[in-house]
């Protein structure tokens, strides 16, 4: 690959290397919980502090009109269900790591401590670890919209597998 010179020798340039007049920094506030409904965010610390230019929680992106991000690729012939997906957590995590707030800032230190310094208030949530068992009765849903956890069933049929697979022919050994 012609790329890989550049890459393997440090000479690339990615785009943390890059900075730019005026540029902002963003950090996220990010859930430790894999399932939890978040109680409250409290932003006011991080908003005070020096150079922070703004924090926004999920309920800030919505109410601004920011849509879901499209997660989901329709399978024919299903019913697959693809439930809304924030851009930040709204009022529910789903998985640990899942952004709850973002600090912008005008540098990534100062965005970095700002995100430490927003307090969010979680009530934990069962989770279910296995996606096997997930998909059973009676286990925590992660959306409504689709029970049992399962966004789709999809069954794929036809043809004679046994007819089109493909014939082993052994040639023998070589000197």
């Amino acid at each position: 690959r012609r790329e890989d010179p550049r890459l393997l020798t440090g000479q690339a340039r990615y785009t943390d290397d890059f900075t730019l007049p005026g540029m902002a920094h963003m950090a996220a506030v990010r859930s430790p919980y894999a399932h939890a409904r978040i109680k409250g965010i409290s932003t006011k610390k991080a908003a005070g502090m020096n150079g922070v230019l703004g924090v926004f929680t999920g309920k800030d992106m919505r109410d601004a009109g920011f849509g879901g991000i499209p997660c989901a690729w329709v399978v024919p012939g299903s019913d697959t269900k693809t439930p809304a997906y924030p851009p930040i957590a709204i009022e529910v995590v789903r998985y640990s790591g899942n952004a709850v707030a973002i600090v912008v800032a005008t540098d990534r230190y100062l965005a970095r401590d700002a995100a430490e310094a927003v307090e969010v208030d979680y009530a934990p949530l069962p989770v279910v670890t296995d996606a096997e068992k997930a998909t059973a009765k009676g286990q925590p849903q992660l959306h409504a919209e689709a029970p049992e956890n399962q966004c789709f069933h999809w069954k794929v049929s036809g043809g004679d597998v046994e007819a089109d697979r493909p014939q082993c022919v052994d040639v023998g050994a070589r000197r």
